[in-house]
């Protein structure tokens, strides 16, 4: 066989490999596009906003849970995320690790400990009494909140001055402001209550 004649099969050879890759990738093009028509089929999903805010409360549903509703011009919307090469929260290291701890066992003291006396309180200044139940039901959906709203409101203070050098400075001013916030969810709450759950004061 001359070199002409080995140049010719070579040529073949590659003419029949580019043809046999072509087939594959029409029937891979055609795969694809069946998948997008039967995607452009469905129905689309709009998720809502998801937000939350301890001092306005809404009762739905007096058989289930407590639903926290939310003041649109404070709490943090996905609209107001940005990503350009930063974090969209304050950064995770020791110290902020150090305050989540303290502000968490303060909080969670607070439900454990002096939550029904703060509700009590409460209620014998708006002059309205609620079973044990509903009581619960206010401690236990706010505890069951912790994790969203406890970097929510560290973040609030990421700017005030030296937060990146002493978080452990704003700790105090941070519990307090979500204790308050937490005191204002109660009030809303047994302000919200029907009548006809209420023990009477």
């Amino acid at each position: 066989m001359n070199q002409l004649e080995i140049r010719y099969a070579q040529i073949e050879q590659l003419l029949f490999e580019q043809a046999q890759l072509i087939d594959q990738l029409k029937c891979r093009v055609a795969q694809l596009e069946a998948t997008v028509e039967e995607l452009a089929k469905r129905p689309e999903t709009t998720i809502e906003k998801i937000e939350y805010k301890f001092d306005q409360l809404k009762v739905e549903n007096l058989n289930g849970t407590l639903s926290i509703g939310l003041n649109p011009l404070q709490a943090p919307s996905f609209d107001d995320l940005t990503v350009e090469n930063q974090q969209i929260t304050i950064k995770s290291n020791e110290q902020i690790k150090e305050l989540k701890d303290y502000i968490g066992k303060r909080i969670h003291y607070h439900l454990d400990k002096e939550a029904i006396t703060t509700i009590h309180q409460l209620e014998a200044e708006l002059r309205c009494t609620v079973d044990d139940y509903y009581r619960q039901m206010m401690i236990d959906d706010i505890r069951n909140q912790m994790d969203i709203r406890l970097p929510y409101y560290i973040d609030l203070y990421k700017n005030r001055p030296n937060f990146d050098e002493n978080p452990m400075k704003y700790a105090e001013e941070i519990t307090l402001h979500m204790l308050q916030d937490i005191k204002n969810a109660y009030t809303a709450f047994l302000n919200n209550l029907p009548n006809n759950i209420q023990k009477g004061g």
